[in-house]
């Protein structure tokens, strides 16, 4: 155990390159269009979304149930991957919102309802400021060339797919489009509607693929950095409580 979590920090450990542009600072050297990225010397990365888990109406055996399952599925991964989880608070696109989350008219008689439902749904919208909560898990694992990452994804897709689903989510993989509409819209809030991405043709005008994505600078600091008129600091935990409140699993809040 002990010589593979060495391997493992070998794998990750890369000479440091001063970047050069504010594409060198993203840290994707090659991408796919089915959504898996080269993000070091042979280390390959996948991104899935997972929805809510309607875990404060559960009952105590419902709860009890969703925690293991949840430990089960962070335990799930091979001991040579690293998986993050990650909750984005981004601002709504409406065009977005009404095209995947409102229901669609079918004059079948029951349009009052859809657009009452789609009244409340426009109304939590605004009451949240317009700020919309998602869900993702990353995994990222050395391979030997994309063919085997893109084997070893499959079987993690499928594995997420079961265990989500057992405890009343859904899990879905992310393309190539929608892995850089995510970046895209953290480093361009409130230009998310500009948001522009064609794989044959950035790669037919010999384009790079992070050109769609950065900002217009990037500036690093002793301990913040700025994009933009944008402003972060990353906080790093370095200690963890031996024990954490079932709350955790409230990921709607």
């Amino acid at each position: 155990m002990l010589k593979t979590f060495k391997t493992i920090q070998a794998q990750d450990r890369e000479k440091f390159v001063a970047p050069e542009s504010v594409q060198d600072v993203i840290p994707v050297k090659r991408i796919w269009d089915d959504g898996i990225f080269l993000v070091g010397k042979n280390k390959y990365s996948k991104m899935f979304r997972f929805d809510d888990v309607n875990y404060s109406s559960a009952s105590d055996e419902e709860k009890a149930m969703m925690t293991a399952q949840y430990a089960k599925i962070l335990n799930s991964f091979d001991v040579g991957a690293t998986s993050k989880i990650t909750i984005n608070n981004r601002r709504m696109n409406m065009d977005d919102f009404t095209g995947r989350i409102l229901l669609d008219m079918r004059d079948d008689g029951l349009d009052s309802y859809r657009r009452e439902y789609n009244r409340m749904l426009l109304d939590k919208a605004e009451s949240a400021n317009s700020i919309m909560q998602e869900k993702y898990v990353t995994v990222s694992a050395c391979k030997r060339s994309i063919e085997e990452a893109r084997l070893y994804f499959a079987r993690v897709f499928a594995s997420l797919f079961a265990q989500f689903k057992q405890i009343g989510s859904t899990c879905e993989e992310l393309n190539a489009e929608q892995r850089l509409r995510l970046l895209h819209d953290f480093f361009h809030p409130g230009e998310e509607t500009q948001f522009r991405f064609n794989m044959r043709e950035f790669m037919r005008r010999g384009h790079d693929f992070r050109d769609a994505i950065v900002p217009d600078s990037f500036e690093f600091f002793s301990d913040y950095f700025k994009f933009g008129d944008r402003y972060g600091r990353v906080l790093y935990l370095k200690d963890y409580a031996n024990r954490i409140n079932d709350e955790l699993m409230n990921l709607s809040g």
